[in-house]
């Protein structure tokens, strides 16, 4: 009994509450609290965009990170089956909000295509999501328009 009566005087001691206090802060801060977040997406510039077949297409990401969270892959994909293609680009390590430009390329199939991101703390996309974003029907494909030109015989009466 006396040892639990030893224990309960201990914990209240404001010394010892403030060192617990600042334990349990420092665990909680290792252990994650930190995040990556997609604040935005935009391709060629626009929400969405209207291209011929497997055109090539200026992706915008923008994230904002907390934490000591770090930003250094980012990962596509047109439509809503397949797999994803990892974009390593340049490693952002400090809080702030960043934006990250890259090409990514349209079906070759007409269609109306959903765009998908992923974002990730490590540099070949394979860890787990941090955040994710998709935009709807922003992709467009349509077929370019084929125009047949006659050539006439060219006797013309002079």
């Amino acid at each position: 009994m006396k040892t639990l009566t030893s224990l309960r005087a201990t914990t209240r001691n404001p010394l010892i509450q403030w060192l617990y206090a600042i334990t349990i802060f420092m665990m909680l801060s290792v252990s994650g609290w930190g995040a990556i977040s997609i604040t935005g997406s935009t391709l060629n510039g626009v929400a969405s965009v209207t291209v011929a077949p497997s055109v090539t297409i200026s992706a915008n990401v923008a994230v904002t990170l907390t934490g000591g969270t770090n930003w250094r892959s980012t990962s596509w994909r047109i439509g809503s089956s397949g797999g994803y293609t990892c974009n390593d680009h340049s490693n952002e390590n400090n809080n702030g909000s960043y934006s990250k430009t890259f090409n990514i390329t349209a079906p070759n199939t007409a269609g109306t295509y959903d765009v998908s991101f992923r974002v990730y703390t490590n540099n070949d996309c394979d860890s787990n999501t941090n955040d994710s974003e998709t935009m709807n029907s922003a992709v467009t494909v349509v077929s370019p328009d084929i125009n047949v030109v006659s050539v006439a015989d060219g006797g013309a009466d002079s």
